[in-house]
């Protein structure tokens, strides 16, 4: 399949009316806690999932990414037909990355992950792509 025609069908499937239903039906999935889990209290594990995600434990790594960022944003503004492709990888990957705010290993829940976040992120994630 060349592009054109990939674009050309990504466009006829998200064009239909089905297909904002089901993006506003996943947003409505329910987190998943490996333990101590009440559907009652979703809002107290999505509190917890995000106040002690994953993504904390990578601080080291920022201050890499925000260069990388910067670097990406001037090559793009000064070669933009060649660094398309590159940039819209780095931001695919980046979506996916982003993923680590929503899980967590807590004392209380155990494993738990925003589940809903997951899936629209990666639904962004593949977008980019």
């Amino acid at each position: 399949m060349d592009i054109e025609q990939i674009h050309r069908t990504l466009n006829a499937k998200t064009r239909r009316w089905w297909f904002f239903v089901i993006v506003i039906a996943l947003g409505y999935v329910p987190p998943f806690a490996s333990r101590n889990f009440e559907l009652m209290r979703f809002m107290n594990i999505l509190r917890t999932t995000l106040g002690h995600s994953l993504y904390y434990s990578c601080k080291p790594a920022f201050p890499a990414f925000q260069v990388i960022a910067i670097i990406m944003f001037i090559l793009l503004a000064c070669f933009p037909t060649r660094m398309s492709r590159p940039f819209a990888v780095y931001a695919s990957l980046c979506y996916i990355l982003f993923n680590t705010q929503n899980i967590a290993i807590t004392e209380k829940y155990g494993m738990s992950v925003v589940t809903m976040n997951i899936i629209l992120f990666s639904l962004v994630a593949t977008a980019w792509v």
